[in-house]
């Protein structure tokens, strides 16, 4: 609109932006969209550089004792892709620190990560009153993620047949709170979340997945709605 009706657009209710905001905001998501593929072995190398100036017992214990440098850069990758700050960077590097000597999964690792990450990511959904709201799966639902009795394998997505009705149900979930105040949020149990959020990322944009260990336990959890699988 032209600039001398924005105070009678915004009076009626409207929001009012102007070009330049316009701009950075869709230039800030691009960069946060594509910082995965933008963070590669040379950028890694870099921030890690620049931690060991500050830090270097951490870093000389790390890289390439217990990981290489292209694990570690996929668990940034992977915390980037579910738009999680990798600023933090010691909390990261003292996490895989912790767990490289018996795991190298760089899946795995990401998870415990993230847990050791509980604080910052509880802060970025945490609401005004300080609780965090979010979707929960209904039992049957986060037992299709569970691998069958007597099968030893880790979490999986669920057989073909189940996930049309699962997605319609986490679909419709989240088209019922987009009126809310709240993010889009679903909060699962540790074991099943990666395969949950490998389903969210592909089919329901927007929608975050975290456990319940990932946040912090003094903050109050509120179930907005129990997801539950529609034939």
């Amino acid at each position: 609109i032209a600039v001398e009706d924005s105070d009678r657009a915004a009076a009626q209710g409207m929001t009012v932006v102007d070009p330049a905001t316009v701009m950075a905001t869709h230039l800030g998501e691009l960069i946060r969209v594509g910082a995965p593929e933008l963070l590669g072995r040379r950028e890694v190398e870099q921030l890690m550089e620049g931690f060991a100036r500050t830090q270097p017992k951490i870093v000389e214990e790390l890289v390439p004792g217990m990981l290489s440098l292209g694990d570690v850069a996929k668990v940034l990758r992977n915390l980037l892709r579910e738009g999680l700050s990798i600023r933090d960077l010691r909390t990261i590097l003292e996490s895989l620190a912790d767990h490289a000597s018996v795991i190298k999964d760089p899946e795995t690792l990401t998870e415990l990560t993230r847990q050791r990450m509980a604080r910052a990511i509880t802060a970025k959904y945490r609401e005004e009153d300080g609780a965090v709201y979010g979707l929960i799966l209904d039992g049957q639902v986060e037992d299709l993620f569970r691998p069958h009795p007597g099968q030893k394998t880790a979490a999986q997505l669920p057989e073909a047949r189940f996930i049309p009705p699962l997605l319609r149900s986490l679909d419709a979930a989240v088209r019922e709170q987009s009126g809310s105040a709240h993010l889009p949020l679903l909060i699962t149990t540790p074991d099943i979340r990666r395969s949950v959020a490998a389903l969210a990322m592909r089919h329901v944009p927007g929608l975050a997945v975290v456990s319940y260990r990932e946040i912090d336990p003094a903050t109050p959890i509120r179930t907005t709605a129990v997801v539950t699988l529609r034939e």
